[in-house]
């Protein structure tokens, strides 16, 4: 699944910049605001960084990042924009243990069908007392305006892939709300949820 994810997002940096990334870079302020530690100075690493705008967000915090994505045309995107970022999987991760003073997974570990492992992951890259943060998508009730566009793209001919709809109905809700996600955070070995 997470090649099915990784190809999904390759060739498509430029465009998912100009589109959904402008919201994204929206909720990344958001969850920076929220980091528990002071940022200035902290070597933050962006896991599953796309097109870098947890990485903007944390930086205009005083955060120097280092990004992360498995897709190639993401991280090159990154690196044009002056970014500093790497390509590698959340589920294993190309650092050392202990490299980094704080990890941010905004939105990536709702891609794996396994966040406690990836937030262990990210956990195994941070200094002892180093804080993991995960932005996830919240568990939603069905919705009108969402169900109209889903049935206007299908009588149109759009069929989402397998790979996608393996994703919202059965990983997402994995860390859909915050019981699940804290569960996930303690298999992880995170303290202080």
């Amino acid at each position: 699944m997470r090649r099915d994810v990784a190809a999904a997002y390759e060739g498509v940096a430029n465009a998912w910049a100009e589109g959904p990334a402008r919201l994204y870079g929206r909720l990344a302020v958001a969850i920076a605001a929220e980091y528990p530690e002071p940022l200035p100075g902290q070597r933050v690493l962006d896991v599953g960084a796309g097109t870098g705008v947890m990485s903007l967000a944390l930086q205009q915090r005083g955060a120097v990042t280092v990004g992360v994505d498995i897709a190639p045309d993401m991280v090159a995107h990154m690196r044009a924009r002056g970014l500093d970022a790497v390509t590698g999987d959340l589920l294993d991760l190309p650092f050392e243990n202990a490299s980094f003073d704080g990890a941010v997974a905004a939105f990536s570990i709702t891609h794996v069908d396994d966040p406690a492992a990836a937030l262990a992951e990210a956990r195994r890259v941070v200094r002892g007392g180093g804080a993991v943060m995960a932005g996830v998508f919240a568990e939603q009730a069905r919705n009108a305006a969402k169900d109209v566009v889903d049935a206007v793209a299908a009588a149109y001919g759009f069929e989402p892939p397998a790979w996608y709809v393996y994703l919202k109905m059965q990983v997402e809700p994995l860390t859909g709300t915050p019981d699940r996600l804290a569960g996930c955070a303690e298999r992880a070995g995170l303290g202080a949820i």
